[in-house]
């Protein structure tokens, strides 16, 4: 039993989990917060719907249970385990505390927005925003050096953490336009417009035009230096593992999501914006597992119905278990019925 969870954690699948943790927790994440962006810029178009964003708190110990589970299987996962052990900050016990550490506290900020948003002072809510926000880039920063760049050793691209943070912003932004299309049934429905679909659709175009200029900045740099240890890890993911599935993102992620919300009607059609959501969501978990799986499984991958079922169960074993135990989160809470 021990040599079979040992060959799993070796296997794709392994990589797989990884890049569903970081997409699971970016969403998550991106949803919190984006509510403490309005609160602290007094939005008042979002307000109906802050409490939805702001309820992804759940997501917490999901969060760090999948985090404990990816450390259990670190000699699978990071390049350097053993090589750095006077490092101050390339060991295990670092890298657990910062991971569930800043995360474990982001979430704690979020739920006192969730809780206690409602009746706290406005300066006092702005400073808790404040915190929230400063949190979630901290946090981001944190997943994308240990699972994201620091995967293949002494890569450390100053430009990774942006684009990766305004990654999950973008699929964050996606899935909450999803999400209230579907709550346009529930009884919140209501409280819910064109225009806030329109203003989504805005930030979503927005994130789009970071996303591409923070993942140009970062393949310029090093295409321009062509120094090979640096340029290396980058051409791994997009010219040497699989560059179909990279450009399958671009197009998903980039291209048709650009063309498409610049079109008015488009941000004022729920049918076509909720289209370009799932497209921008697909993009993004293509985006996670080509920054997770090329590094860990550096062997081009035979892209077939015995790698791709447990791929997809992964991945959709993960959303399911995410949606469900919102789902409950909402009702015990009483989320829709009191907005």
């Amino acid at each position: 039993m021990h040599e079979t969870g040992a060959a799993w954690m070796g296997s794709p699948q392994w990589g797989m989990l990884v890049a569903t943790t970081l997409y699971l927790i970016g969403i998550s994440q991106a949803w919190i917060a984006l509510s403490a962006v309005f609160r602290v810029a007094r939005s008042t178009w979002p307000r109906p719907l802050q409490p939805v964003l702001e309820s992804m708190v759940m997501f917490a110990p999901l969060a760090v249970a999948l985090l404990i589970a990816l450390l259990v299987g670190r000699h699978h996962i990071f390049s350097w385990l053993g090589r750095h052990e006077d490092a101050y900050w390339l060991n295990i016990p670092q890298l657990a505390f910062r991971n569930i550490m800043v995360n474990l506290i982001f979430y704690l900020l979020g739920m006192a927005l969730f809780f206690k948003g409602r009746t706290l002072k406005p300066l006092s809510l702005i400073v808790l925003s404040t915190f929230t926000i400063m949190m979630f880039f901290t946090a981001q920063t944190i997943l994308s050096w240990d699972f994201g760049s620091n995967l293949i050793g002494h890569w450390y691209p100053s430009v990774f953490a942006p684009w990766f943070i305004v990654g999950s912003l973008q699929v964050g932004v996606a899935a909450a336009i999803l999400t209230f299309a579907f709550l346009r049934r529930s009884p919140m429905g209501p409280k819910i417009n064109l225009q806030q679909f329109d203003f989504m659709g805005q930030l979503l175009l927005g994130f789009t035009f970071v996303w591409i200029y923070t993942g140009f900045s970062l393949y310029m740099v090093y295409w321009y230096g062509n120094i090979p240890h640096e340029i290396e890890p980058v051409n791994l993911r997009i010219w040497n593992w699989a560059p179909r599935l990279f450009w399958a993102m671009m197009i998903v992620k980039l291209f048709l999501p650009f063309f498409m919300l610049i079109n008015t009607q488009v941000r004022h059609s729920v049918g076509a914006l909720s289209f370009v959501a799932i497209l921008v969501l697909v993009g993004g978990a293509i985006e996670k597992y080509l920054i997770v799986v090329p590094a860990v499984h550096p062997a081009p991958l035979v892209f077939d119905a015995s790698l791709l079922l447990p791929h997809a169960a992964i991945l959709g074993g993960g959303i399911v278990v995410a949606l469900v135990a919102w789902r409950m989160f909402l009702r015990r809470n009483r989320v829709l019925e009191t907005i």
